[in-house]
């Protein structure tokens, strides 16, 4: 659902469908219509969240519907072809939330069951958590250490802890209402799934002598062009000016 495939995805990183990416890279920003009973089928409010998350790597605006009466019309198809096309504009269309709005009214019980009694997977939250931050975290084998992009200097990764991990993942529970699961061996197993997901052998930074970090941009000394922060650089310190 807009995503590539997790049947042919074995390592979990799933990305958007070129038709998609290629709109979100020209900045196009994104309307969601899923149908009227996404509010009431977790999986496919899951598809939407993430989704959303995934374009929204992209800094463009991301909106979703409101929900609405699935008797006007499952679909939105169905509810202009019911309600017609004023309706839709005044109801639906007018009333879209940006997707952080959305999230918080509609959005935080995806991934709890019903009534929040069954704690889902660790293996599960894990996978999920993977796919929103596969650009900020990641472990590295070779230097034996989780790093975070962007959490003290932009463009720059930083080294932190598994106690720091651990205290984020907890953070990110609490926001999905996800409590009750006693010991500390379930974040255990979330950070056990999050260090296969985001493993990398090697840090392979880019050469400062071809690459110069600076607070606004890298620049490439070749061309001396500036180019965007990107985590595949692999920077983790800069010279801490702006360059002109």
């Amino acid at each position: 659902m807009g995503l590539t495939s997790s049947k042919d995805d074995p390592q979990g990183k799933r990305y958007l469908v070129p038709e998609l990416e290629r709109f979100a890279k020209e900045g196009f920003g994104f309307i969601f219509a899923f149908d009227a009973d996404t509010y009431t089928k977790k999986p496919v409010k899951q598809a939407l969240i993430k989704l959303a998350r995934q374009i929204q790597k992209y800094n463009v605006p991301v909106y979703s519907l409101p929900e609405w009466d699935e008797s006007d019309g499952k679909g939105v198809d169905d509810f202009i072809k019911n309600q017609g096309i004023e309706e839709f504009r005044k109801q639906l269309l007018s009333q879209a939330y940006c997707f952080d709005d959305w999230y918080s009214k509609y959005g935080e019980d995806a991934f709890t069951t019903v009534g929040g009694n069954k704690i889902p997977k660790a293996d599960i939250v894990g996978v999920e958590i993977a796919e929103q931050y596969s650009e900020r975290w990641v472990y590295c084998d070779e230097l034996k250490t989780w790093l975070t992009y962007s959490l003290e200097t932009e463009g720059i990764w930083t080294l932190v802890s598994k106690d720091y991990l651990a205290a984020e993942i907890h953070a990110i529970l609490k926001a999905r209402n996800i409590k009750g699961y006693g010991t500390n061996a379930y974040v255990e197993n979330i950070i056990g799934t999050l260090k296969r997901e985001l493993f990398i052998r090697k840090w392979d930074e880019k050469s400062s002598t071809d690459w110069l970090p600076f607070k606004n941009g890298v620049l490439e000394l070749a061309t001396n062009k500036l180019h965007e922060h990107n985590p595949d650089f692999r920077f983790t310190c800069n010279c801490q000016e702006t360059i002109r």
